[in-house]
């Protein structure tokens, strides 16, 4: 979601869908997996021809832009997000993106790579992933996933999360308490 650009690391993700991810109850069942890319940019280009290059075109979907009542639909349809995968590349090992910000209000499980103090290592609806150009597992986040649906875990509490830690107000006592 965005104007796409090297940093938000999206090939690191085309790449790990190349080579698949296993179902957690039923390693011998593949898990299908589909990719939605709002928005446009230097990268979309790019990301596209990797993605027939590596045989996973059928499973992105290039989407252009979006806003407003389009948008709210495509959340409405969302079972996980994807933050930035790439802050490497911009020299920055954190950052406090406006899109976990927004996928924390409106509910939504992300990953992301890189450290976010609005987030500890232990919020249960982030699954923090390498910094690096290592390669990514959907093995690993199709477990992380799969154990975030059998916990007892909620939209609601992710949104109260974002009440709590994320909303202007809290914010601004942050910034002038003594």
């Amino acid at each position: 979601m965005g104007a796409l650009a090297p940093w938000h690391g999206y090939d690191r993700l085309i790449r790990a869908m190349a080579k698949g991810a296993a179902h957690p109850a039923d390693p011998s069942r593949r898990v299908a997996l589909e990719f939605w890319v709002v928005g446009d940019g230097e990268v979309c280009a790019q990301w596209q021809a990797l993605a027939h290059e590596l045989g996973v075109g059928q499973d992105l979907k290039f989407l252009g832009p979006m806003t407003g009542r389009a948008l709210d639909g495509l959340f409405d349809q969302a079972h996980l997000a994807v933050g930035s995968l790439g802050l490497y590349r911009k020299g920055l090992s954190m950052a406090s993106d406006l899109k976990s910000r927004e996928y924390t209000a409106r509910g939504i499980p992300f990953l992301a790579a890189g450290l976010d103090l609005d987030f500890q290592s232990d919020t249960p609806f982030r699954l923090s992933l390498p910094n690096s150009d290592q390669s990514l597992d959907l093995n690993e986040v199709v477990r992380w996933f799969d154990d975030l649906m059998r916990s007892g875990w909620s939209v609601r509490q992710t949104r109260a999360y974002a009440h709590q830690h994320l909303d202007f107000a809290v914010k601004v006592k942050q910034l002038i308490a003594p």
